[in-house]
């Protein structure tokens, strides 16, 4: 799972990175590819299978929402074979994208917060 926000006049982005196995990075740069990471931590195995049933339960995989703005926030949820991105316009997901979505950023974002503060 990547996470991010940026773009404005510096086109800067920032976000984490969960891994396959749960550990958490902070990333920085003009674009994930290539951006600096740092390692924040690593998820316990009940918050792994926790965010597995959140993709499960939010059906976010088969949620399409592509907005963008000057700022603008992404989730890409990657697989073996594929990715499925959503964005929105600003930090905050507004009511105009879907509420499974908007559910799923803002559970994710306490496990990372969590993590992150660990």
């Amino acid at each position: 799972i990547i996470t991010g926000t940026g773009g404005g006049f510096t086109g800067l982005y920032e976000g984490y990175l969960i891994d396959s196995v749960g550990n958490v990075q902070h990333w920085e740069g003009i674009a994930f590819e290539g951006s600096q990471k740092t390692f924040i931590g690593s998820l316990e195995n009940r918050q792994i299978e926790k965010i597995k049933y959140l993709i499960k339960e939010s059906n976010v995989l088969n949620t399409a929402y592509d907005g963008k703005g000057n700022i603008t926030t992404f989730i890409t949820l990657r697989g073996s074979d594929n990715a499925h991105r959503i964005s929105w316009a600003g930090i905050s997901p507004d009511r105009k994208v879907p509420e499974s979505i908007r559910s799923f950023n803002s559970r994710l974002n306490e496990i990372i917060t969590f993590t992150a503060n660990y």
